[in-house]
Parts: structure tokens; sequence; C-alpha cells
């Protein structure tokens, strides 16, 4: 059992001090307690999550969107109860209370061995990088540097700390500029394999040349700065049991101007300089190996094809929220400004706030 140090926060924390637990305690959950010190809520990442796609901002209290129901031990319940209860309702970790107050917590890896689920990775690099030239006549884009280091290498390095043993890189512009560099990946502390795309093969098309996967699939594209939890991803889509996962950005359009409504020839309405919200794709996904394979081999295509195909089967695709720092490099501007985000001495710490 461990301690609930550092644990617990009040009912009236807001979801980035919640956060901030859930990242800093090691355990994935923090515990919200009343003035006595009573347990009342139970928070993980996927329920910050769900309470983004309901609205939430990083800013507002999260208790509104957490259900007051939790599976909780009495102190003294045995290890294998536990067990059976984690197994049973799908959970990591359990409270252990006594009198309604949490005096320890039980974490699913301290009961048993487990690795961490393998999957296959990923990375598209292969684009033209129109939008950036001249910058990348010569060099292609997930090779252009952000204080001094490429962006590839700068996403290469976080799935090396998550403990990804291998890489697969797609390629085609340029791409011995980026095989030159990399190698097999040793220097870098991960094996790395080329799928080279002979003719551009779109962004999901490259995946034909894996051989035959049996693990979940996560692909991103090569020109995305985030800190997004790779491993809190996995989690989610094998939890979701969804064919198919899309991290998913909450982006803001503020129009500047009145926007009219209009009902045939006459006005309805007049909402002065509103703002909308909408959920962008991320270019992060998680595919089964079913929905790879049934990819015809050597076929361009590119993603929102391969999901538009998979939901008109009525499969599912879960959407998973990406709150961390993310920032696509597409244009001149978004380079400058990954540049400068990632040069900043307070990247590593805390999270994007614009959500």
């Amino acid at each position: 059992m461990r301690s609930i140090d550092n644990l617990t926060v009040s009912l009236t924390a807001n979801a980035e001090q919640v956060i901030r637990v859930i990242d800093e305690c090691g355990s994935q959950i923090a515990l919200m307690v009343d003035g006595s010190g009573k347990l009342k809520r139970v928070v993980t990442d996927g329920d910050i999550r769900r309470a983004i796609i309901k609205g939430a901002t990083l800013k507002d209290k999260i208790q509104p969107y957490i259900d007051s129901d939790f599976i909780y031990v009495e102190d003294g319940t045995s290890q294998a109860s536990v067990l059976a209860m984690m197994k049973k309702h799908n959970i990591h970790q359990i409270p252990v209370l006594h009198n309604e107050k949490p005096i320890g917590i039980h974490v699913l890896d301290d009961l048993i061995t487990d690795s961490k689920p393998e999957v296959e990775v990923v990375i598209m690099a292969g684009g033209l990088g129109t939008r950036l030239r001249p910058l990348t006549e010569e060099c292609p884009k997930p090779m252009l540097k952000l204080g001094g280091q490429p962006i590839l290498e700068i996403i290469i390095n976080s799935l090396v700390k998550e403990g990804i043993p291998r890489i697969h890189l797609s390629v085609n512009y340029l791409k011995e500029v980026i095989i030159d560099y990399f190698g097999d990946g040793s220097q870098f502390g991960v094996e790395i394999e080329y799928l080279v795309e002979e003719q551009p093969l779109g962004t999901a098309g490259a995946l034909t040349l894996i051989d035959k996967p049996e693990k979940p699939i996560l692909v991103m594209n090569g020109d995305v700065l985030t800190r997004v939890d790779y491993g809190r991803l996995i989690e989610s889509h094998l939890n979701s049991k969804a064919h198919c996962t899309v991290c998913v950005r909450k982006h803001v359009v503020e129009v500047s101007f009145g926007v009219v409504e209009m009902e045939g020839d006459a006005i309805s309405g007049i909402i002065e300089k509103p703002t909308f919200e909408h959920f962008v794709n991320a270019g992060i996904y998680v595919l089964s190996p079913k929905i790879v394979n049934g990819l015809e081999s050597g076929k361009r295509i590119d993603m929102p094809e391969v999901l538009s195909n998979v939901m008109a089967r009525k499969q599912k695709v879960h959407g998973f929220p990406v709150y961390e720092y993310w920032l696509d490099i597409g244009r001149h501007g978004q380079l400058a400004q990954a540049d400068k985000d990632y040069t900043d001495p307070t990247f590593f710490k805390g999270h994007n706030d614009s959500i």
C-alpha cells in the first residue's frame, strides 16, 4: 500500500491543479477530500480528458465533472481481494479508507509484475514540407531544427523515454538526409527501421510496408511538437476497445465580426464577435493491427480516409483529448513559435493552459 502524501486535493481544485497532482505523485490518481478529510471524489487522467470533451477548461473546478461514485476498499482488505476488484472494474488504483478517510492506495503495478503494453511506432517523415520552403528545399521538414536539434530527434527522444525499443520511420522526400543522420538508431538508444516510400503513399499508405503487425500501432506525424503522455494514450486506446484512437485538440476560433443568422431573406439573429470551439485532429493515432492489415498494399491513402472507412463500417473510433503542450509545425510562423517554446527553460514543466 502506498502513502497518500501529496495525493489529496480539495473539492474546489481546478483541472490544472489536479493534473499536477496526478503527474507528480506517481500513482496516476488524485483524491478529492472535503474539509474533514473524507474522500469525496477519485480523479484519474482519463477523467480529466473526458471532462475536456464535455467542455471543461484547465481553469475550471473539476468536481462537477467527476462521478461521486468510486471504488475503494476498507483498511485490512486482502491483496487477493484488491486484485479481484481491479480486474472486475478494469482499474489500476484503489484507495484504502478508514472511517471514510483515505489512509493509503493500492496500485496494480505494486501487486503484480507486468510489462507495459507493446506497440509498433511509426513516424511519418516523408512529406515535402511545401509550406516551409525555401527551408525545406534541401532539408526535409522533420529535420528542421528547434534549439539546434532536429524536430524528428526531439520526437524520437520523447518516445525513447517512454521505453519504446523500436521505431519505424516512413521516408520519401530527401530520405538520405534522415537515414544518414539516424542510421540504425543505436546512437539514440532505439532500433530504427525505415519504411521507404518509392512513391508518396499519403499519411497512412506507408503502414502497409510493416510486415503483418500484431500489436497496436502508434502513428504520428513527424512535424508535431508535443508533451503528450504516450503511455496514457496507449492505455486509453486499449481500455476503450476501439479500432482506432485519434488524439484531438481543442481549437478556438474568434470571429472579429458580428455573425448574422438568416432564415431565407430574413435576419433571425446577430451574434456579436462570437467564439467557436472545435476539436481538431492532432496528427497522433493508435490503430489496431486489424485495421492496418486491411489496407491495400502500395496504395496511396491518407489517414482521414482510413478513419472514415472505419466509421462507415460502424467500428469504434475513440477520441483522446490532448491537454498537454501541442503544436503542429506546418508554416514559418509555427516553426518560429516552436523554436521559441522549445528553447524556453520551462518547456518541460507544467501544461499548456489554452484548453
